[in-house]
């Protein structure tokens, strides 16, 4: 009997540290996303986003649009609903509630150089994940048979990690409730290799990144620009040069100045019941002469009345005095 007791006890001890490690939550996303990272949104908590736009009025609404109707008639968008359909029976929920359990955590998109992106999608559903995966990875085995290609499906092991490939474009693994998907298999190794390695070097260390953050607050979406290394590219170099382009330097001065001397961006999107808003934050130093707009104190002043044409619906007009 103590010898009964005595091996229950070890094998106690053996497993719980393992339940217990299992139930540990995920670091947060930033945590596997390379330091490099130059532009990353993150969908930080989607709970209200996910009501408004599940709302069973939205959705009827949608569904009786004409331009919804019109889209419903065609043989795609019939073959992608019947799809929906197939998934939902297989898991026994609606896919509304799917969306909630496999990411009602937060999802998070990532670019860094040479053209790497990834995609992490935290759920609260381990098995619901596990099953939807396993669907999806016979269904892709079906379609590569009956193209002539069955070896475009295959599944690889990297440090402890298994990870699949549909096609050429993409490859994906599922790390319990966490879904990461790359742009290709060298994507996937870097934040694999981030993951195990822990040296704390990545992006939630860079200092932009955490004064971004800092700045935009207890947000529901949050996108992260690192300007320092995006004013680089030759083509958003010329964009923020303003000068050369009349209409942007009369709409955009105070912005494209902030944008050039600043370092990062931070845009911080927020659900306030009804309303969506957003917010723009900069660790540039504001230009001395503010840009701004401002309705003139005469009827002589100012730029000219908009043109009156037939079965107009809607005009604007801007002007700002360029000499001061």
């Amino acid at each position: 009997m103590l010898r009964k007791r005595t091996l229950m006890l070890l094998t106690a001890l053996l497993v719980l540290p393992r339940l217990v490690q299992a139930a540990d939550p995920l670091p947060l996303a930033a945590e596997w996303l390379p330091k490099e990272t130059v532009i990353s949104i993150e969908l930080t908590d989607p709970k209200p986003l996910f009501d408004r736009l599940m709302d069973p009025a939205v959705l009827k609404a949608i569904e009786e649009s004409p331009a919804y109707r019109q889209q419903a008639e065609k043989q795609g968008m019939k073959e992608f609903l019947g799809g929906v359909g197939f998934l939902e029976a297989s898991l026994g929920t609606s896919w509304q509630e799917a969306v909630r359990k496999l990411a009602g955590k937060g999802a998070t998109f990532a670019l860094w150089p040479d053209n790497k992106t990834a995609i992490i999608i935290d759920g609260e559903d381990a098995e619901l994940l596990k099953r939807l995966h396993e669907i999806l990875v016979s269904i892709a085995k079906s379609e590569a048979e009956k193209a002539g290609n069955p070896g475009r499906v295959a599944s690889a092991e990297y440090r402890g990690v298994t990870g699949w490939t549909f096609n050429s474009e993409e490859a994906h693994t599922i790390l319990g409730t966490r879904f990461i998907l790359a742009n290709n298999s060298k994507a996937l190794k870097a934040v694999i290799d981030i993951r195990e390695e822990k040296s704390g070097s990545n992006l939630a260390s860079v200092a932009s990144y955490q004064a971004a953050k800092k700045a935009a607050g207890p947000v529901n979406a949050v996108a992260y620009v690192n300007l320092e290394v995006l004013k680089q590219v030759p083509k958003v170099e010329k964009a923020l040069k303003g000068g050369e382009n009349p209409l942007a330097s009369l709409l955009f001065s105070g912005v494209l100045d902030a944008l050039r001397e600043s370092n990062w961006l931070a845009v911080a999107g927020k659900v306030e019941g009804s309303m969506l808003s957003f917010s723009a934050t900069t660790d540039g130093k504001p230009a001395a002469k503010m840009a701004a707009f401002a309705r003139p104190d005469s009827p002589e002043k100012g730029i000219l009345p908009n043109l009156d044409v037939p079965r107009r619906i809607a005009a604007a007009s801007f002007y700002r005095d360029l000499h001061g």
